[in-house]
């Protein structure tokens, strides 16, 4: 387990550095939101698929588990999943109750049919937001409220962006202990308030007066966490990509992606694993490692056969945790992992001398 959460976690900080750097500023919203959606998906997949040639890098990471067998060790992992499971579920309770919320303001509001979208008039005084295919208002402002910024909503409710939304939500709760999760979705919703005012600005091309819509809603409170909102990121970053040209440089960015993608397997994919072969030599140091640990002697009758051979000294020890490193992960799952070495003990001769 914990060797996939380091594999997901550095091909999400690949996909999302990528993200930042080459892609963020160029106007392939589109692309964008379809290459933010993926490199998550690849960042759960590619942990678990085995690809050959990587191992350079993963040995690395593989060295990172915790392969000896030691009581405090065992302790303090059982501790560490208790925390773990502990906090999904507190995150996993406040996702729910958030859900729960906007079902209910769905259900004790009035709704109304705004140009094929279903409009909740809110008793509360809150900026507008969306959420699946409905649009929150306050009922106070509803007359009042002008057309672009409906339509700036609506835009969010065809396009589905809360599934993205509730997609990376799910992720947070799952994976809370990765930052970078929190910077991928401020990434996320400000492409979606992109491609909202995209579709806002195909139908009026009035920039300067939308901008000023725009500003003269904007407000401090903050919108239901699950839900678009219009007043995300109101910054000058927004208000620049509204007149910035889209640019060939954009398309060759693109084209890097492929690359990047392949970089993410090599580097990140579960190895093809060791050979038969020293699959069987590390087995039969092996075969009976708990039974030693428990009662400190060898099957006597495997030892004279031949079956399994005893651990000799620190150079055989070294070069059997070598195998088990380079092992993918069914392979170690199918054998007993080495306890940490002991140095023997002085002979009774040595002792004389």
């Amino acid at each position: 387990m914990i060797l996939y959460l380091l594999r997901f976690s550095l091909a999400v900080v690949v996909f999302y550095g990528f993200y930042r750097i080459a892609l963020q500023d160029e106007k392939n919203h589109v692309f964008n939101r379809v290459y933010l959606i993926l490199g998550l998906v690849i960042s759960l997949i590619v942990p678990i698929i085995s690809i050959s040639g990587s191992e350079p890098v993963k040995l690395l990471i593989s060295q990172a588990e915790p392969h000896l067998i030691n009581p405090v060790v065992l302790r303090w992992q059982t501790l560490l999943l208790n925390v773990y499971f502990a906090v999904t579920a507190l995150l996993l309770i406040r996702f729910c109750v958030g859900i729960f919320r906007i079902v209910q303001i769905i259900l004790n509001n009035e709704h109304r049919l705004f140009d094929g979208g279903k409009v909740v008039l809110m008793g509360t005084d809150s900026p507008p937001f969306s959420f699946l295919h409905y649009v929150f208002v306050s009922k106070d402002k509803y007359d009042k409220i002008e057309k672009e910024l409906m339509d700036h909503e609506l835009a969010h409710v065809q396009q589905w962006h809360s599934l993205d939304l509730l997609f990376m939500e799910i992720l947070m709760v799952l994976f809370w202990f990765n930052p970078i999760l929190i910077f991928y979705k401020r990434s996320m919703k400000l492409n979606h308030e992109f491609l909202a005012d995209a579709n806002v600005l195909q139908r009026s091309r009035n920039v300067k007066r939308y901008q000023e819509i725009l500003l003269s809603y904007l407000q401090t409170s903050s919108s239901v966490r699950l839900g678009s909102g219009f007043n995300f990121s109101l910054t000058r970053k927004r208000f620049r990509m509204m007149t910035y040209p889209r640019r060939k440089a954009g398309y060759y960015k693109q084209a890097l992606v492929l690359p990047m993608v392949i970089l993410v397997f090599w580097a990140c994919s579960d190895n093809e694993g060791v050979s038969g072969k020293e699959m069987l030599k590390y087995w039969r140091y092996t075969a009976n490692m708990e039974e030693v640990l428990q009662t400190g002697m060898m099957n006597e009758e495997d030892l004279k056969e031949g079956i399994i051979l005893p651990i000799e000294d620190k150079q055989q020890y070294d070069e059997l945790q070598s195998i088990y490193n380079r092992m993918n992960k069914a392979q170690k799952e199918s054998v007993y992992p080495l306890p940490g070495y002991l140095e023997p003990l002085p002979s009774d001769n040595s002792k004389t001398h």
